[in-house]
């Protein structure tokens, strides 16, 4: 997301010369300063971005076909030291814990299940994504022989370029595209560019942490990351309908 704090220290360093260079304003200055920083700890502007991006869910949930893909979008990783290895980032978790259960449902109904697990090591931390993931779910007691690793994408247009073609001929499998909610219309329409059309089914955020050092402040934390994650998600789409306006999606 290095574009993305970029955006953030562009609007401070505006601020900043604002400041400096119009001292006849710098009441309004401070102001507007103030009333920024209120509109991120709050959480106001995370969940305009967020509900702006959200996809509304396929309701009710449509019987499943005898063979069902179910496609999991990684989301980074970071190192545990209470477990002393690299696992999926809080809210890709919960994409695995939608996974397990959706998978677990699947099963119910007697169809042919698979996850497809998509996602390389961009972060450079020696494990991929789809591999994190997999260890996971396979915690979560789904079965190994069940699960497919797509290991070399590092974006979402390549998650969709790299699963699509394991997929193979999708003509008769359901598919299942699972991802955080702010990034689902993005990764659909990425995989649309690839003519497959999955039904989207968001996984839930992950919660704040608890019992920290930083309790007391983590919902301003949360607040400033969803902000973050937001703008990302924002710039992403307007980056992919300039491509497609010029013809390289």
């Amino acid at each position: 997301m290095m574009w993305v704090e970029g955006v953030f220290v562009a609007m401070l360093a505006t601020w900043g010369a604002a400041f400096q260079w119009l001292p006849g304003r710098r009441r309004i200055t401070v102001a507007i300063g103030a009333l920024a920083l209120w509109a991120i700890g709050s959480g106001w502007i995370a969940h305009m971005l967020l509900d702006s991006l959200r996809v509304p869910p396929v309701e009710p949930q449509p019987p499943f076909a005898a063979q069902v893909a179910i496609v999991v979008l990684g989301g980074g990783t970071v190192f545990d030291d209470d477990q002393g290895y690299y696992v999926p980032r809080r809210d890709s978790y919960m994409k695995g814990v939608a996974a397990a259960a959706l998978y677990r449902d699947c099963r119910s109904a007697s169809s042919s299940c698979t996850v497809f697990l998509s996602g390389g090591d961009p972060e450079h931390h020696g494990i991929t994504e789809a591999e994190a993931f997999r260890r996971e779910l396979v915690a979560l007691n789904v079965p190994q022989a069940d699960i497919r690793l797509e290991p070399r994408s590092w974006n979402t247009y390549q998650n969709a370029k790299y699963t699509t073609a394991m997929l193979g001929d999708v003509q008769g499998t359901q598919i299942f595209l699972i991802t955080a909610p702010y990034h689902m219309h993005r990764a659909l329409a990425m995989f649309e560019r690839f003519h497959v059309h999955p039904i989207p089914w968001s996984s839930a955020l992950a919660p704040p942490k608890q019992g920290d050092r930083l309790h007391a402040i983590r919902p301003l934390i949360e607040n400033v990351r969803l902000t973050e994650v937001g703008v990302h998600e924002i710039l992403g789409m307007v980056q992919l309908k300039l491509y497609a306006a010029l013809g390289w999606y």
